[in-house]
């Protein structure tokens, strides 16, 4: 067995001298207890089986775990699999802050340990090197979806509101960031979009001291405004991809709200 990384030594032991052929792998990061091996995935493939055990390996709680500094998230509500209520782990929207809060959040932004955020850098880099080329119609179509989008909320669901731009910004829409009046109106309207496959996101951590991770830092109801933005802020898409297929369909699901 050839291992590689500055952890190479620790990955033989967490192995037992198990002699497969791991030539092609680097070993980076290993947990400190020992008894867990990170690597890397290099290809995976799907077969149908009969008479066959699967497991389905989970993480007690919240599905994110801590390894070596990082936070490591292991939920399957990914992409597609998030158009289900309540995601593939049939959790997603649950009540995942801390006690003193008695709230529903996406566990997508839920953080029980502090750490770093573990990206692809590289493969962004490159990614965005592309979109380099085609920055000023990216930018014009997501303007334009927002536009569309917010115009359709305020049209037709009372009680939303569109955060201010500043007098001099011209902002690339990430999202469609969209104020409400309380958080039983935001459970609401979250309920319904995810219902009709519109997808929302929570605004981030909100206060990031109601969250497990962070909650022995200070006091979170020294920061009211945060607080407000958990419970009356979320987002829908602003995607440049989006045409009048998709503003028809989300003009046409807005307008069945009031019947809810």
């Amino acid at each position: 067995m050839v291992l590689y990384g500055q952890n190479s030594q620790k990955a033989n032991e967490l192995l037992g001298g198990n002699k497969n052929n791991f030539t092609t792998k680097k070993f980076t990061y290993f947990t400190k207890d020992g008894e867990y091996a990170i690597f890397r995935i290099d290809k995976i493939t799907k077969e149908n089986v009969e008479n066959v055990k699967v497991y389905n390996f989970r993480v007690k709680c919240d599905h994110s775990y801590h390894v070596n500094g990082l936070t490591v998230h292991n939920c399957r509500c990914q992409s597609v699999q998030n158009l289900l209520p309540h995601g593939v782990c049939g959790e997603r929207f649950n009540n995942w802050l801390s006690p003193n809060y008695e709230g529903i959040v996406d566990h997508r932004y839920s953080f029980d340990i502090m750490g770093a955020n573990l990206l692809p850098l590289d493969l962004q880099g490159a990614i965005g090197n592309v979109q380099l080329d085609k920055i000023d119609e990216i930018f014009s179509k997501r303007k334009h979806s927002y536009d569309v989008i917010s115009n359709l909320f305020v049209k037709y669901i009372d009680g939303v509101k569109l955060p201010e731009k500043l007098d001099k910004a011209d902002p690339m829409w990430f999202g469609t960031p969209l104020i409400v009046k309380d958080k039983e109106m935001k459970n609401k309207l979250v309920t319904f979009l995810e219902k009709y496959r519109i997808q929302t996101r929570n605004f981030f951590a909100g206060n990031l001291l109601l969250h497990k991770g962070y909650e022995k830092l200070d006091d979170y109801k020294k920061y009211p405004m945060a607080n407000e933005v958990l419970e009356k802020v979320l987002f829908v898409g602003a995607s440049p991809s989006y045409n009048d297929v998709i503003f028809q369909y989300i003009e046409d699901t807005l307008k069945e709200y009031k019947n809810v």
